[in-house]
């Protein structure tokens, strides 16, 4: 397998990550559809994990670029 061949499965596993999880962001602190006040314990973990896994997505996609990258630079690594 080449570098250029896994650059591309990179992408495409953080493109599908960041399609389920959506981009990074500021994690919610209050919850705005129901007045109820702050968040409870284990919505501030799911909001960490799905921050967590949307930077692992952005990472994966980076890479897989880098990746392409050298491998188009080069034709012995590819």
């Amino acid at each position: 397998m080449s570098i250029t061949q896994i650059g591309l499965l990179l992408d495409i596993a953080g493109c599908i990550i960041i399609f389920r999880y959506g981009l990074p962001q500021k994690p919610q602190e209050t919850d705005d559809y129901i007045e109820s006040g702050p968040l409870t314990t284990n919505q501030i973990k799911a909001n960490k994990i799905i921050t967590f896994v949307a930077y692992v997505g952005l990472f994966f996609l980076i890479l897989g670029f880098v990746f392409q990258f050298i491998g188009s630079l080069s034709p012995t690594c590819s």
